[in-house]
């Protein structure tokens, strides 16, 4: 998203990152029900594959956050973006 705001303008891509956004959380909500379908299989990989799984959630959780976190900002204009981004206080720099 921080990619495809230089040089272009915010209304224009708004639209496009919002439905971003929803087909991400349909990916979370579609990886949440996956995890919990193979939460109670045994076998000699099924812990490896649960433990990817979980890493893999956390990361598209995160990414996903801060998208929306730049969407917010966005929404109140590039200063307040900027401002958050050269502060450091952005969920993507503090975790």
């Amino acid at each position: 998203l921080l990619r495809d705001l230089e040089g272009n303008d915010w209304e224009a891509l708004h639209p496009q990152c919002a439905e971003n956004i929803s087909e991400g959380h349909t990916i979370i909500s579609e990886f949440i029900q996956f995890q919990q379908k193979i939460s109670p299989l045994q076998g000699p990989f099924t812990e490896h594959l649960k433990e990817d799984c979980s890493r893999l959630l956390c990361v598209a959780r995160g990414w996903f956050a801060a998208e929306e976190e730049i969407m917010r900002l966005m929404g109140n204009g590039q200063q307040a973006l900027e401002d958050g981004l050269f502060a450091g206080q952005l969920v993507w720099q503090i975790s």
